[in-house]
């Protein structure tokens, strides 16, 4: 029998674990298999399985077999790709589209039995939202880091802005790294890296005129070494062999950091823009890096570098440098209201509480953020909008009033929610002008990479072409 929270996450955890490597080895998951893994009964297995099917992880296939839900695994696994440093317990692990899953089906009680179980704390959502909406900082004590005269909004505190002379920008970046082994000999590793940033203009609510700046700028490397620090291409050295995999994954996350600002920078130079939204988190990460990584230490020090660039560019011309962030995994807001609220049980990410909380439109007030990834930054905000069903969380940096800048934020941002032109993200919003970039990085990303295999197959072709004619002269 279960006698804590923390005893049934940790569980669940073991279980949902199992039940992977299971499905790996076997093709299909069954209670006898996962009972004798773990040594426990067959109805408490049933239990804790069922509990994963009712969560979005396993989906039952009759006959006492169970499959793992691929896309639901796949959302961890590239969190997990996406921030190498991550550890998740099993409350982050909730697949974001459990509580939608839940309203369709209409088994939210059942759902939320199951996260109550976790610690989440769903089932008084509704009375959680009123007081939030009804309740000052002040009142709670905490106005000294939540700015504004209550906690949560609804979308009724601010009002979409007419797209009507008006210039924004957005910007996307991404990395793909690829293993190959050429002439089954050499083996060989590429990052392809790219970002995009995007100007749009609107009049009279219609797109006049637009502009795209693409990161790296490729240019023409004939007979210049591909490892100088200052060009293009870059390579790893380490004395620690094993750690090189691991390396290539941070330096191809700090080289698309590094692209990113860079473009954002292209954008607010040759742009009358006065708002650009950018994906992801606004600040760079910051990493714990041994003293033999001076290459990645070199590179994050250029990121730093065109951050604070960024800023003062954007100081200079009065704009804006917005970051957003789709299913945000922190645990910032949860963690402020945890005691003040008397939410006894798991700590859970800002994402799930503010699912189960915000309504479409709701909004919470901005939150004064001291240190982020690392760093202490002065004026730093965020705030999280649920923006029809989907949280996005929003960051940025003033000297002004936040409550004031926040409301610019949101009526620019209100009009570009829109639902994603990709396959298999058709459920998820964000803004328009961030899926553009999205789209057009995606593309450069292709091309860069089919070029780039052109030339190794012809480069292959070549150099075998070499050694037979070596082999025929020596013979």
């Amino acid at each position: 029998m279960v006698r804590t929270v923390a005893t049934y996450r940790d569980r669940l955890l073991v279980v949902l674990q199992v039940c992977i490597e299971i499905q790996a080895k076997k093709g299909v998951i069954r209670v006898k298999d996962v009972a004798e893994r773990l040594d426990i009964t067959e109805r408490v297995t049933r239990d804790y399985l069922n509990d994963l099917e009712t969560l979005g992880f396993l989906k039952y296939e009759g006959a006492g077999a169970y499959r793992v839900i691929k896309e639901s695994v796949h959302e961890i696994a590239r969190a997990l790709e996406k921030d190498t440093l991550l550890t998740l317990s099993m409350d982050e692990l909730i697949p974001k589209s459990t509580l939608d899953v839940a309203e369709e089906f209409g088994i939210t009680k059942k759902v939320s039995r199951i996260l109550q179980k976790l610690g989440v704390h769903v089932s008084k959502a509704k009375e959680i939202r009123e007081l939030l909406l009804t309740t000052s900082p002040k009142e709670l004590n905490v106005s000294d880091i939540i700015k504004g005269e209550k906690i949560i909004q609804d979308k009724e505190s601010c009002k979409p802005l007419y797209l009507h002379n008006v210039s924004i920008g957005g910007e996307a970046s991404d990395y793909l790294l690829s293993n190959y082994v050429i002439s089954d000999l050499f083996p060989l590793s590429i990052s392809y890296i790219a970002a995009c940033a995007v100007y749009s203009s609107y009049e009279w609510d219609m797109l006049s005129k637009s502009q795209i700046f693409l990161r790296p700028r490729i240019e023409q490397y004939a007979e210049k070494e591909p490892y100088q620090e200052n060009e293009l291409f870059y390579e790893l050295s380490t004395e620690y062999p094993e750690l090189l995999i691991f390396g290539r994954k941070i330096a191809s996350r700090l080289l698309k950091e590094l692209q990113r600002y860079n473009a954002c920078i292209d954008l607010l130079n040759n742009t009358d823009a006065w708002i650009l939204f950018t994906k992801g988190s606004l600040i760079p990460h910051g990493f714990i890096l041994a003293k033999e990584c001076r290459r990645l230490a070199r590179i994050h020090d250029k990121i730093s570098n065109s951050f604070r660039t960024l800023l003062n560019i954007a100081s200079k011309k009065d704009a804006l440098i917005v970051g957003v962030t789709s299913s945000p995994r922190d645990m910032r807001f949860f963690n402020i209201l945890e005691d003040k609220l008397k939410l006894r049980g798991a700590t859970v990410n800002d994402y799930i509480f503010l699912k189960a909380i915000l309504k479409d439109g709701d909004f919470t007030s901005p939150m004064l953020v001291e240190r982020e990834r690392g760093k202490d930054i002065e004026n730093y905000y965020e705030f999280y909008l649920n923006a029809k069903g989907e949280i996005i969380k929003f960051e940025f940096i003033t000297n002004k009033d936040p409550i004031e800048v926040q409301r610019k934020i949101l009526s620019t941002a209100l009009p570009l929610i829109t639902p994603s032109p990709f396959k298999k993200k058709k459920t998820e919003y964000n803004l328009s002008v961030i899926f553009e970039a999205k789209l057009r990085c995606d593309t450069f990303i292709n091309v860069i990479k089919r070029h780039v295999e052109v030339a190794l197959r012809h480069a292959c072709v070549k150099f075998i072409e070499q050694i037979k004619d070596y082999a025929r002269g020596r013979l």
